[in-house]
């Protein structure tokens, strides 16, 4: 476990979640800390950052098919050209995703997952020589990823596409405008390690497009 941290932390995109899914009708519950180091922007917007913390809960729908929730916060930062560095401070943050069991070999312990994710922050407005600014973070992503289970380990790879959005407005113009990442198709390393039979923790990287690190403790219900 201590290699895919080490090999994640240089990396970033809203989290898979990981392999490991409820069985119908069933939950897990758990905490995430999602942290966004670098997103190139379009629009003169420079670098974006974000951190991200969650309470999360997953519902099998059927044993191949489960939503995701998030509830939290978020906070952002980013660099326009015409007011320099922009830091917004914690706000609400939320998001959702579903994901697709495509191939599960229980022997093998082998499966591949089809997902998709949202998430969006709100933080406050900030203002910058009188100027009041107010921003969202709003990034899209699909992804797909396989897995391969070994004793307490599950690691996982796949590949991703997405898209993030900052969305802003100042109160002198007061109309919202949309400013979009330059990259958009990325890399994912993470692995689930089991704590019991009930608990485990997972770690993840996303990188190329972005660079990114999520944990999460998820606790199957």
């Amino acid at each position: 476990m201590i290699v895919f941290i080490i090999g994640a932390s240089p990396c970033l995109a809203a989290p898979l979640y990981g392999p490991d899914m409820p069985k119908r009708n069933a939950w897990y519950m758990g905490a995430e800390t999602n942290l966004v180091f670098d997103r190139d922007m379009e629009k003169n917007l420079g670098k974006a950052e974000s951190n991200q913390y969650f309470f999360n809960l997953s519902y099998g729908i059927y044993d191949w098919f489960s939503f995701d929730g998030k509830l939290g916060v978020g906070d952002m930062e980013y660099n326009p050209s015409e007011t320099g560095k922009l830091d917004l401070g914690l706000g609400f943050s939320g998001a959702y995703g579903l994901r697709f069991r495509v191939y599960n070999d229980a022997v093998k312990r082998q499966r591949a997952i089809l997902g998709f994710q949202h998430i969006s922050a709100h933080p406050p407005q900030k203002e910058v020589n009188g100027t009041k600014y107010a921003s969202i973070w709003d990034e899209w992503q699909i992804s797909f990823l396989v897995s391969k289970g070994v004793d307490k380990l599950e690691p996982y790879a796949g590949v991703k596409a997405s898209q993030l959005f900052i969305i802003k407005k100042d109160n002198v113009e007061n109309k919202w405008h949309w400013h979009g990442a330059k990259d958009h198709f990325g890399l994912i390393a993470g692995t689930n390690f089991d704590i019991t039979k009930d608990v485990y923790l997972n770690v993840e990287g996303r990188f190329i497009d972005e660079t990114a690190f999520s944990a999460a403790l998820t606790y199957k219900l």
